[in-house]
């Protein structure tokens, strides 16, 4: 059985990317009666509030589940009025609140990592920008590598390729339009984001080779920090890749997540304020690895 669907998440995230809204367009299928898919996972086996939603803001995700692998009693929580709500919730370890809808599954088995089989980009040693503001209108070719300190400040666009941001701080801290067309932005171990401004935010992922589906690619390796703030509209189409990092969405800033292949996998997440975070999730191709192990147990 397919099953369709949406969520509205907070810009928290969002922020970082300057987009108050992001829409996120995943494929849902019931394996059997006992299981469904899970779009939006937090890696994290073990920390307290791998997966949170604190102030006014909501998770949604009404045709597909939200799960966090931590052990830990609190791995979901939800404080204020804020609300967390999908098809199915789920944890290997326990939760805090009550604004979930429905309750969490609790006590079910860790999901694995669907990506993990899909080779790690390697940044080419040339650095072709490094250390700059970047304002005004920029397209950039697919094989560019930034490092170091990189502000984005005007019209900017990645196109088809691989882009990639070496040991870069990547800032985004005024009005500004950002879009990738059948792009991956790749990000190394020593790399973090941090969005703080007003504009807006595409991204669209290849539609074919190894990276198909895929539009942002975090490091493996080690932590990262993806910090969105502000008031951006974000519009996502392609799944969120970040196995080592903290997401973090701020503010107002919606972030929806509108992609056939649209899942947010990263290592634990956090939504605070007043802005909403949305994943859709409706048939059509994903990443390599997001058809087959996405599937959770509703039966102990």
């Amino acid at each position: 059985m397919a099953l369709t669907g949406s969520v509205d998440v907070g810009t928290a995230f969002m922020r970082i990317w300057s987009f108050d809204k992001v829409t996120i367009a995943a494929a849902a299928t019931a394996k059997a009666v006992s299981e469904l898919r899970a779009c939006v996972i937090a890696l994290d086996p073990s920390s307290a509030r791998a997966f949170q939603a604190r102030g006014n803001g909501s998770v949604e995700a009404p045709n597909c589940g939200i799960f966090a692998n931590s052990s830990h009693d609190d791995a979901l929580s939800q404080a204020g009025r804020g609300r967390i709500s999908a098809k199915w919730i789920g944890s290997v370890g326990g939760y805090r609140g009550g604004n979930f809808a429905p309750l969490p599954l609790t006590g079910r088995p860790p999901i694995k990592d669907p990506l993990e089989t899909v080779p790690e980009p390697a940044a080419p040693e040339a650095c072709d920008y490094k250390n700059e503001t970047l304002s005004g209108d920029h397209v950039f070719a697919g094989g560019t590598v930034f490092c170091g300190s990189i502000s984005f400040a005007g019209k900017i666009v990645f196109n088809s390729g691989i882009h990639y941001f070496k040991n870069s701080q990547v800032q985004i801290g005024s009005t500004h339009s950002i879009e990738s067309n059948n792009a991956v932005l790749y990000f190394d171990s020593n790399s973090n984001f941090s969005s703080t401004s007003n504009g807006n935010f595409k991204l669209n992922a290849p539609q074919s080779g190894i990276y198909a589906g895929i539009v942002m690619f975090g490091s493996r390796k080690s932590h990262q920090t993806f910090k969105i703030t502000g008031g951006k509209d974000y519009f996502v189409d392609g799944t969120i890749y970040l196995p080592k990092a903290a997401l973090e969405l701020y503010g107002t800033a919606d972030l929806e997540v509108t992609a056939r292949s649209g899942y947010v996998i990263a290592n634990t997440f956090m939504y605070t304020g007043n802005s909403s975070f949305r994943i859709e999730s409706y048939g059509g191709a994903v990443a390599g690895g997001l058809t087959g192990d996405l599937y959770v147990s509703l039966i102990k």
